[in-house]
């Protein structure tokens, strides 16, 4: 085909295949959300349900905020603390054979630290099971 009649088949054709090419995208569009619906949908039908504890105590937020050279340590309403006015300062991450202090304590909760602690009666087993533990949790 040449002249007219040859430009009119290329113009078909190229339209065709953007037609074809858009096709294609909506249905990859269609297909990944409905794909990921289905795995939500069954995520949220399949999860387990959450266990209650038992002996959970709930403390009310004592707020936040720092206290200032020369304030006294508040009364906390549950020990260990886990809210209130605090310290300025925190202590670096790590293993403490001492007891950290209350007013350190909460501000190291208030950036994301994950506080362990256990009586001072544990065995030397179990603190070292709780040791290696908070070591393999500490990256």
């Amino acid at each position: 085909m040449t002249g007219q009649a040859g430009k009119k088949a290329r113009r078909r054709a190229a339209a065709e295949q953007k037609r074809l090419k858009e096709q294609r995208t909506r249905y990859f569009i269609f297909g990944s959300v409905g794909l990921a619906v289905v795995l939500l949908v069954g995520f949220l039908v399949t999860r387990p349900e959450p266990v209650e504890l038992e002996g959970l105590e709930n403390f009310a937020d004592l707020g936040g905020g720092h206290l200032q050279e020369g304030d006294s340590q508040p009364a906390y309403n549950s020990s260990p603390a886990t809210s209130g006015p605090h310290s300025s300062s925190s202590t670096s991450c790590g293993i403490y054979t001492e007891e950290v202090p209350d007013v350190i304590q909460i501000h190291n909760l208030e950036h994301g630290t994950i506080v362990v602690q256990y009586q001072p009666l544990v065995s030397d087993d179990d603190r070292a099971l709780i040791e290696e533990f908070a070591r393999t949790k500490s990256t």
